[in-house]
């Protein structure tokens, strides 16, 4: 995957015991990654919750003492300092993931996300989902995951055009609105691109230039119109060829 984007993989997790089993996710390690679970619901066989921030600024060692725990038990001289930190640890709170799945329930059902930062730095390791409280290695929830960040060939800034909420006054003709995506090359050779048109036939955006070739190193700049006609909401994707390819 290049580098700023982003792809999920579903995982279920199954338990055909006759006890409850209770387990932990903790990919913490590995920061290009996030756990992406289902908002918990009380009618379900399974309990699962992404930590809240203050939950594992000391991860407990037993199942029993992360459920009782919640933001009064913490020192209060601590709480200014966990308060600054709040970015941070919501950040760390989407890696770490606690389940109770009653037995014999329908499965669980959530997603790994990965995001690489770094291109040319391969993960390889195994997925760290553990039962609580059990010493030896579950070979059977086991999960091998592998990812690869790449260096893209072209860059976008932004990606995404939001123009947002814009006002038309009745009975007159609304003026354009405008944005600019900044292009750049960072590939050792020139990169020939273009947009496919036909994404923007009959709709209230252009897009100017619509395609160019752009040399090592070398920056543009793409301007995009707004010229809306009724008070809706509008959203178009318009896919990029590079060299004739998507």
């Amino acid at each position: 995957m290049t580098i700023g984007d982003q792809k999920e993989l579903p995982l279920t997790i199954v338990n055909n015991s006759d006890i409850t089993a209770k387990l932990i996710l903790d990919i913490r390690n590995y920061p290009e990654f996030e756990i992406i679970a289902p908002d918990p619901n009380p009618d379900d066989d399974v309990h699962s919750e992404i930590m809240a921030p203050h939950e594992y600024k000391k991860i407990p060692e037993r199942y029993e003492d992360i459920v009782k725990m919640n933001p009064d038990d913490s020192d209060p001289g601590e709480q200014d300092e966990e308060s600054s930190d709040d970015n941070d640890f919501n950040e760390e709170a989407k890696r770490y993931l606690k389940l109770s799945i009653r037995a014999s329930s329908k499965p669980f059902e959530f997603k790994i996300r990965y995001q690489p930062s770094q291109a040319n730095d391969p993960q390889n390791f195994i997925l760290p989902l553990r039962i609580f409280e059990w010493p030896e290695t579950v070979k059977s929830i086991q999960r091998r995951i592998i990812a690869v960040g790449e260096k893209p060939r072209f860059y976008l800034d932004p990606t995404i055009v939001n123009f947002k909420t814009k006002v038309i006054a009745k009975g007159q003709k609304p003026l354009p609105f405008h944005q600019d995506i900044q292009i750049s090359n960072p590939d050792p050779n020139p990169v020939k691109w273009h947009i496919d048109q036909r994404a923007l036939e009959g709709t209230c955006f252009t897009m100017n230039p619509t395609e160019g070739v752009l040399e090592p190193g070398a920056p543009s700049t793409v301007r995009v119109t707004f010229n809306p006609h009724d008070a809706v909401e509008y959203v178009e994707k318009v896919p990029l060829f590079l060299d004739d390819e998507t």
